[in-house]
């Protein structure tokens, strides 16, 4: 598995190591909030359009000026979908 490059451009030797790299750049992303199973984060130098990224048990995107999933993205379940949306309005 040489030469795997994991998040941030980093050359990792192997899986065990990409794995482990990964989980401590995950645990260093900004927290923006945390409710009902639904963790929200946004990752540094992202691409546009403007979104959230949705971690844990769901994953999605969710553009920030519209309230919309970035294209190709799964919906959320309709009840952690409104808790989301409303949670963005505020």
């Amino acid at each position: 598995m040489r030469g795997i490059v994991g998040k941030g451009g980093r050359s990792c030797q192997s899986l065990a190591e990409f794995l482990s790299y990964t989980r401590r750049w995950c645990m260093l992303l900004p927290r923006i909030s945390k409710f009902g199973g639904i963790i929200i984060v946004l990752y540094y130098n992202d691409h546009d359009p403007p979104h959230f990224h949705i971690v844990g048990e769901y994953k999605t995107r969710i553009e920030i000026a519209t309230g919309q999933y970035l294209k190709g993205d799964s919906p959320l379940p309709s009840s952690k979908e409104k808790d989301v949306i409303k949670w963005l309005e505020k």
